[in-house]
């Protein structure tokens, strides 16, 4: 199996020199590029394949979700992880709605920055820091509980909805959710649709986080129910 080729992008110096101690003796990994701001990102994409970039957005201020979006949309074959210092839900949002694999503190273990990068190498959302996560879902303006309660909104999805909304939850790309569920990708990609309507959220990432914030995630199988009035 070959080396996940990696990038690391960050203003920091002392920063670089830290995470190539950590990079280099990893198995499995190579760290190919470094340097301190977007070109060099597009550089160790270009000239070097790089598959994962580990940056930091601080440096690129309200910059940064455009620079991921930017990335994602020109280099759609490379996975962007942010690591970086900033605790703040609103930059978390921002970053996986504009397409980061993944959100890392500087204060993540060795174990949790090398199993995120391999984790964005397959293609799967990388964990995001509980505490964060907990914050957002307690304090997002957008998500509002609808008046009848979690369970109205659990029974206005289908059992297959909720089963395709796990699995949403999981990052797991719908390519390979199409394959494991033996459906084709343009049909999970329908349901994936739908449930994100039904939550009222703009993207996968948002309707994750409206999933979880209504408890949606929490439900066993047994609770799900067919739409009121859906005939098969």
């Amino acid at each position: 199996m070959e080396n996940v080729r990696v990038a690391l992008i960050d203003s920091h110096p002392i920063v670089r020199e830290g995470l190539k101690a950590l990079l280099v003796p990893e198995q499995g990994l190579e760290l190919i590029a470094e340097g301190s701001n977007l070109e060099a990102a597009y550089e160790a994409i270009d000239k070097r394949d790089a598959e994962v970039i580990l940056m930091d957005l601080h440096p690129l201020g309200s910059r940064g979700p455009a620079a991921i979006r930017r990335l994602r949309e020109e280099r759609p074959q490379v996975a962007t992880v942010v690591f970086t210092i900033t605790d703040n839900e609103a930059c978390l949002v921002e970053a996986l709605v504009a397409g980061a694999r993944g959100y890392l503190l500087k204060e993540s273990t060795g174990e949790e920055i090398t199993s995120a990068v391999r984790a964005a190498a397959r293609g799967r959302t990388v964990q995001v820091p509980r505490e964060m996560l907990l914050r957002v879902l307690r304090s997002l303006p957008w998500v509002q509980e609808p008046r009848d309660g979690p369970g109205r909104n659990r029974a206005r999805l289908t059992r297959r909805e909720l089963e395709i909304l796990e699995h949403m939850a999981t990052g797991v790309p719908y390519r390979e959710l199409a394959d494991e569920l033996c459906l084709a990708e343009s049909t999970i990609k329908k349901y994936a649709h739908s449930v994100i309507g039904k939550l009222g959220a703009s993207c996968r990432a948002t309707a994750v986080i409206t999933a979880y914030r209504l408890n949606l995630l929490d439900a066993s199988s047994e609770e799900a129910q067919e739409p009121v009035g859906h005939s098969a």
